[in-house]
C-alpha cells in the first residue's frame, strides 16, 4: 500500500510543474477517496432510514463540531503559522491537553443542558445519542490537530493516505452496522472510528519524521505559548463557534422551527452540492493556508497575487456546484430511490447561489488568520450569523414554508461571502502598506 501512495506522488510530480497545483491535487485525492465513500454510505443508508433520521444526525454532528471548538479554543489555527517548529509542536501539545480534559469532563455536561433547552422541539431526540458525543469531540479534536501540524509541514501524501483509509472504514462500519439494524448510531459510530483512525495514521507519520522536534516538547514551554497566542485565542473561539453555527446550523434550525424530515432532505442536498466545494474546496484551503502563511513570513509583498491566483483557478471551476444543483430535481429520485428524497434535489436547485459563493470564497479564508485579523472575520461571521437566524425564525413565524426559508438563507450567504471578500482584498492591501 506504501508503494501505491509513492507512485502516487510521483504521478503528480510529473503532471504539475508548481508546487501550488500538485499539493492540492494530492490533498483533493483523499478528499475524493473519502468522498465517494460517503456518497455511497448515503446511497446505501438513504435507501434504509427515512430523512428525519439523517435530520437528528446532522444536529448531532452540529452540537459535536460547536464542543470541538470548546475542546481546542481555536489554538490549533496558530500551529500552520507558528514562526518555528517548536513552538507549533509545543501548541499541539497544549491543544491534546486541552482536549482529554474537555472530552472527559465538560461534553456531557453541556450537551445535557443544550438538550434540555430544547426539550419541546424535536432537538429533544438526541438525548438518545449523548453517550457518543464525548468520543465523537475526542476524535474529531484531535483530527484537526493533526491536520493542522500536516498543513504546517506540507505533508499533504500523508493527509491523502490518512483520508483513503478514512473513507474505506467509514463506509464498511456505517454500512455494515446498518445492515444488522443498528439506527442512527451507524452513522455516528462509523464517523467516530473514521476519525480516530485518520489520527491515528498521521500521528504515527509525524513521530516517524518529526523525531527531533519532539524532544523540544515540555509543559512549561506548552504554557508559556499558551499565554503568549492567548490574546489571538479569545477572538478565534468565538469566530469558530459563529463559523461552527452558520456551516452546521442549517439542519438544527430546520429540525427546530420546522421539521427533522426537511432537516433531512437539506442535508443529503447539501451533503451532495458541495461535493466540489469539499473536493476542491477543502484541499485549496489547507495549501491555501499553508502557502500564505510561507509568503507572509518571506515575501508578504506577495500575498495579494497569491490571493487573486487562488481565487482565479476556484472561479474557473465553479461551474460544476451549479450543474449540480440545476440537475439536481431532476435526478434525487432516481438515484436515491423514492419521492422522499426527490425533495431533496429541489433543495439543491435553492442552494445554488450559497454554493457557488461558498465555492468561491470559503478556501480564501485563511487570509484573515494569517494575516492576524480574525477579529474582522469573526464580525462579518457575525452579521451572517443574524441573517441566517433571521432567515428561518421569521419564515417560521409568518408560517412560511421551509423551502421560502432555505431560499432566503441562499442569497443571505452569497450576500456575506461576496462582502468577506472586499473585505479580504482592502486588508491585505493595507498589510502589504504596513511592511
Amino acid at each position: 500500500m506504501v508503494k501505491i501512495f509513492d507512485k502516487l506522488k510521483k504521478f503528480f510530480l510529473f503532471q504539475f510543474q508548481d508546487r501550488t497545483g500538485r499539493d492540492i491535487s494530492l490533498v483533493a485525492f483523499g478528499v475524493l477517496a473519502e468522498l465517494i465513500a460517503n456518497g455511497l454510505t448515503y446511497l446505501i443508508l438513504a435507501r434504509i432510514y427515512p430523512p428525519d433520521g439523517f435530520g437528528v444526525f446532522a444536529s448531532f454532528v452540529f452540537f459535536g463540531t460547536l464542543l470541538f471548538v470548546l475542546s481546542t479554543l481555536r489554538y490549533d489555527w496558530f500551529i500552520p503559522s507558528a514562526k518555528t517548529d517548536s513552538e507549533a509542536i509545543n501548541i499541539l501539545f497544549f491543544c491534546v491537553v486541552l482536549i482529554v480534559f474537555v472530552s472527559a469532563f465538560l461534553v456531557l455536561p453541556i450537551f445535557n443542558l443544550s438538550i434540555q433547552i430544547f426539550k419541546n422541539s424535536e432537538i429533544a431526540n438526541l438525548r438518545e445519542y449523548k453517550c457518543f458525543t464525548p468520543f465523537y469531540v475526542f476524535s474529531f479534536s484531535l483530527y484537526q490537530v493533526a491536520i493542522a501540524w500536516a498543513t504546517r509541514k506540507k505533508y499533504f501524501l500523508d493527509i491523502t493516505k490518512a483520508k483513503f483509509f478514512q473513507s474505506i472504514s467509514l463506509f464498511a462500519i456505517s454500512c455494515g452496522l446498518a445492515i444488522f439494524g443498528f439506527g442512527i448510531e451507524a452513522l455516528i459510530l462509523g464517523n467516530i472510528f473514521s476519525l480516530f483512525l485518520g489520527s491515528l495514521i498521521l500521528t504515527l507519520s509525524y513521530i516517524k519524521k518529526d523525531r527531533e522536534v519532539l524532544k523540544d516538547l515540555s509543559l512549561r514551554y506548552a504554557i508559556f505559548y499558551a499565554k503568549k497566542y492567548f490574546r489571538l485565542s479569545i477572538p478565534s473561539v468565538g469566530q469558530s463557534f459563529i463559523s461552527v453555527f452558520i456551516f452546521q446550523a442549517v439542519p438544527f434550525l430546520l429540525t427546530a422551527y420546522f421539521n427533522s424530515a426537511v432537516a433531512g432532505h437539506y442535508f443529503l442536498a447539501d451533503k451532495i452540492i458541495n461535493l466540489p466545494t469539499i473536493i476542491v474546496g477543502q484541499a485549496t484551503f489547507q495549501v491555501f493556508w499553508s502557502e500564505a502563511s510561507f509568503t507572509k513570513n518571506e515575501k508578504p509583498k506577495e500575498l495579494m497575487f497569491l490571493f487573486m491566483s487562488f481565487f482565479r483557478k476556484l472561479l474557473r471551476l465553479s461551474w460544476i456546484p451549479v450543474v449540480i444543483g440545476i440537475l439536481g430535481p431532476f435526478t434525487f429520485e432516481f438515484i436515491f430511490g423514492s419521492k422522499e428524497w426527490g425533495r431533496a434535489g429541489e433543495i439543491a436547485f435553492l442552494l445554488i447561489p450559497a454554493v457557488f459563493s461558498h465555492f468561491c470564497i470559503f478556501p480564501l479564508l485563511p487570509i484573515f488568520i494569517v494575516i492576524e485579523k480574525q477579529h474582522l472575520l469573526f464580525l462579518l461571521d457575525t452579521l451572517r450569523m443574524i441573517f441566517i437566524f433571521l432567515c428561518f425564525y421569521v419564515p417560521h413565524k409568518l408560517n412560511l414554508e421551509p423551502r421560502q426559508a432555505i431560499l432566503f438563507y441562499s442569497f443571505a450567504t452569497a450576500f456575506i461571502y461576496s462582502l468577506i471578500f472586499f473585505v479580504s482584498i482592502f486588508e491585505i492591501k493595507k498589510k502589504i502598506k504596513s511592511l
